[in-house]
């Protein structure tokens, strides 16, 4: 991410959710009706105008198709384990443009929604929301993740680490240096209650990407770089587990793809899911 900059990719990951929406195949995975309002204006004329959208997404963007059907996949599977969590407290880690306060389920309404993000992010995305009428906040939570530890911001905040939580981290382990990446597991477990659980993504080494995944995943290294957020992950399975195990939490699962109906995911991601103690 360039220095106080917002997300570019946090940009891309909505409107991908956006045409989601917009698409018989993608709303039978995740639906997600106000990631349009949340993009920028460019991305909100392109995929409104049916011509527009037809040109980007099924011509000079197919090829990132698979790409979009991840990031569906792995916000459905975030979501279904936290109906499933026994918790009050849900911290979206690195939340980018994510829409879950204003569109939260009724199995969601007793939730208190902290996002946790970087500065330049969060005021680009509070701006967007005052203007475009999306009413309520939840509990921001300002982290330059360079210059402090997720604890520590949760510490800053309402956050209460005596109770349960569910942490999703998605989307973010992709830009980060396994060092980093590391660090905040470990930042969580110093904040998360027994009973807590997190789910995340990450990327996989080059060596265990399916062959015929390769090209997709050179394109959206190459796309990642033009927009200023490198891919610079790449963690082995095995590799996470001894980290899990350091830092006080226990492997749920570790899936190359959730169910996802008939979308077809790319082998570059995996989705992990944790619980603390």
């Amino acid at each position: 991410m360039i220095f106080n900059q917002f997300s570019r990719t946090a940009e891309a990951a909505a409107a991908l959710r956006a045409w989601g929406a917009m698409t018989p195949e993608g709303r039978a995975v995740f639906h997600d009706p106000h990631a349009l309002r949340l993009t920028s204006r460019v991305w909100r004329a392109r995929l409104k105008n049916p011509t527009q959208r037809k040109l980007l997404m099924d011509g000079l963007l197919r090829w990132m198709q698979p790409i979009a059907h991840q990031v569906l996949a792995r916000s459905h599977h975030a979501e279904a384990r936290l109906q499933a969590a026994k918790v009050s407290q849900y911290v979206i880690v690195g939340a980018g443009l994510d829409s879950f306060h204003w569109r939260r389920p009724a199995w969601a309404k007793k939730l208190t929604v902290f996002e946790l993000d970087h500065p330049a992010t969060q005021a680009m995305k509070r701006a967007r929301c005052a203007a475009r009428a999306l009413l309520g906040e939840p509990q921001w939570v300002a982290c330059n993740f360079e210059r402090e530890s997720a604890a520590d911001a949760l510490r800053r905040s309402s956050f209460d680490a005596a109770q349960p939580a569910f942490f999703a981290w998605l989307g973010v382990t992709h830009y980060l240096k396994p060092a980093a990446t590391r660090a905040t597991l470990a930042a969580l477990a110093e904040v998360a209650a027994p009973g807590s659980e997190l789910v995340f993504d990450y990327s996989v080494p080059p060596s265990q990407i399916r062959l015929g995944d390769w090209p997709l995943a050179a394109g959206l290294g190459v796309l990642t770089a033009v927009l200023g957020e490198p891919l610079v992950g790449g963690i082995k399975p095995g590799t996470l587990a001894e980290w899990a195990h350091e830092t006080g939490w226990t492997v749920m699962d570790d899936l190359v793809g959730p169910p996802a109906g008939d979308l077809h995911l790319p082998q570059v991601t995996r989705f992990a899911h944790w619980r603390r103690g």
